[in-house]
């Protein structure tokens, strides 16, 4: 009683900084008693942004505290934040809790798929749930949907990042690449392998440490996520564009495109590109662009008209993918081909590198947004 008339009584600022010091020595089940309070009526917010920034702050509050459950030690947490250090897959598992399926059936198919037909069910679940008896994470999802909520997030979150490199997952991508690589014309075969919007070049490092490519793998990135600061790995200052057209590769690859944007129109214009890869969350906007990047209509949307649009910001990622579902829908509805497809390419899941994948927004919790590998492969004419 007392802190939900503390709760009622004070700013939206003070509201957000003070939960992280409220959190301290209180179990998960306190945590998210508390935490829930910020959804009741009372809860005062300066205006609907403020009201949403901080509750996505409260997010990132509860996941910090699933991370100092898992007791992580010290030895451990050391090694997991070395940018050196290349952790296995059961490490990553042990140290973080998670409970996700065995590589075999992530390598089968495609748990985005899946997720989507029991997305609705769970979202179902929560409505059933008396208001009073939800908790934090169930009250978060139904009023902005889907969102992870794990260790790993919150470890992903203050690390920044977003694929979780691993001895097999490294192992996996360098067989597949030292095959592709192999099928190359004679011509091509001696470019290197392009990372493009590469970050710390860490994956790049580990893939050409694994000794298993005949040619280099070179990191690029612009900068501007400003990422490479005291990083140990070699990255070349280079837009997407700029890198395809200076280093003419055959085969590159991205890993987490920026969400809501497309760059692999720009790289198919290449006529020396025979296959790109992307590796990140699939088919959303979460990793570039449904449509443009994925080629791929959800299974469940139904068109926006013009007049709805309208009332949206242009400006919210959201509005972004909605627009790039909709160009997917009326593709579908007069039976044109994906972008992809007219430039040429096709597209594959590469099940033995899916099956090995980590992401942040990985827990057993989780309904969308798993990291896969997926290849596009110019047409032989």
């Amino acid at each position: 009683g007392g802190f939900r008339r503390w709760f009622s009584s004070v700013t939206p600022d003070k509201q957000a900084m003070t939960m992280a010091d409220l959190m301290a020595g209180r179990t998960l089940d306190e945590a998210s008693e508390i935490l829930s309070l910020s959804f009741r009526p009372e809860a005062r917010w300066k205006d609907a942004a403020s009201r949403k920034a901080s509750l996505m702050e409260l997010r990132n509050v509860y996941c910090a505290k699933m991370l100092e459950q898992c007791n992580i030690c010290e030895n451990t947490m050391a090694k997991l934040v070395d940018p050196s250090y290349l952790p296995s897959r059961t490490e990553v598992l042990e140290a973080f809790q998670l409970d996700i399926p065995s590589p075999e059936v992530m390598a089968a198919a495609s748990r985005n798929i899946k997720n989507m037909e029991a997305l609705s069910i769970q979202m179902g679940n929560f409505q059933a749930i008396a208001p009073e008896k939800r908790t934090f994470p169930q009250l978060f999802q139904l009023e902005f949907g889907p969102m992870t909520f794990s260790a790993l997030f919150s470890f992903c979150n203050i690390h920044g990042v977003f694929e979780v490199i691993t001895v097999e997952f490294v192992d996996a991508l360098s067989d597949y690449l030292a095959e592709r690589h192999a099928g190359l014309p004679v011509e091509l075969a001696s470019q290197p392998i392009l990372e493009v919007a590469a970050g710390s070049g860490r994956l790049a490092h580990f893939l050409n440490q694994s000794r298993k490519l005949p040619v280099p793998v070179v990191a690029t990135d612009n900068g501007s996520w400003n990422i490479t600061k005291d990083q140990p790995f070699s990255v070349e200052t280079f837009d997407h564009q700029d890198a395809v057209s200076h280093f003419k590769p055959a085969l590159m690859l991205c890993s987490w495109m920026p969400e809501n944007t497309d760059f692999s129109g720009a790289w198919r214009s290449h006529s020396e590109v025979q296959e790109y890869l992307l590796i990140g969350p699939t088919d959303s906007g979460l990793s570039g662009l449904p449509w443009e990047t994925w080629g791929c209509p959800h299974p469940y949307f139904q068109g926006i008209s013009e007049a709805e649009f309208a009332t949206m910001d242009e400006r919210d990622p959201r509005t972004v993918t909605l627009r790039s579902f909709q160009a997917a829908f009326e593709a579908k509805q007069a039976n044109q081909p994906p972008p992809f497809l007219v430039d040429g390419f096709q597209r594959f899941r590469v099940g033995s590198v899916c099956g090995l994948q980590i992401c942040r927004r990985d827990s057993e919790l989780s309904s969308c947004g798993h990291s896969e590998t997926i290849s596009f492969r110019r047409i032989s004419t």
